[in-house]
């Protein structure tokens, strides 16, 4: 099972000095309405067209109240991409053995990919050094943002 965590200290959000009593009293009304509001600020903010990975993104949260804040649990892979990102990978390997690759008369596995028009292809082979890589992902870190949105509305006293 794949796992990530976020965590959201709201003492540091809010800048407060653990000897600050009242402050520190307020924080964990604030955890409460942050518990509450986060995952609909979040898909306030998701810009995902399709309704199934945006589905799958939202399954892949669970959010937790903790002693000072908020921890999100990112259950599946796909929702913690989105959130952070990821690295260049060689993307050959899985296109070189995917369902459509055919395999040549000398017994080499190759896959022919269209290029923006179709009349024009590459393709890809086993026996080529070269390889297709795809450049990452720097994430669009919805959590975070919508953690940010809730602390500046919860500082200018919108709660």
């Amino acid at each position: 099972m794949y796992q990530k965590e976020l965590n959201i200290d709201l003492r540091k959000e809010f800048k407060i000095k653990w000897y600050n009593i009242a402050e520190l009293l307020k924080i964990r009304k604030y955890k409460n309405y942050i518990y509450k509001a986060l995952r609909k600020q979040i898909m306030k903010k998701l810009v995902i067209k399709k309704s199934n990975i945006r589905d799958s993104y939202v399954r892949g949260l669970q959010i937790q109240k903790t002693t000072w804040g908020v921890k999100v649990n990112y259950t599946q892979k796909l929702a913690s991409m989105f959130d952070f990102g990821f690295t260049g990978f060689d993307m050959k390997p899985g296109l070189i053995f995917a369902k459509n690759s055919k395999i040549s008369k000398k017994g080499f596995r190759y896959v022919r990919i269209p290029i923006n028009a179709p009349a024009e292809f590459r393709t890809l082979s086993q026996r080529k050094w070269m390889g297709w890589i795809h450049p990452g992902f720097k994430g669009y870190g919805f959590t975070q943002k919508a953690v940010t949105e809730l602390v500046r509305e919860l500082k200018k006293g919108g709660k």
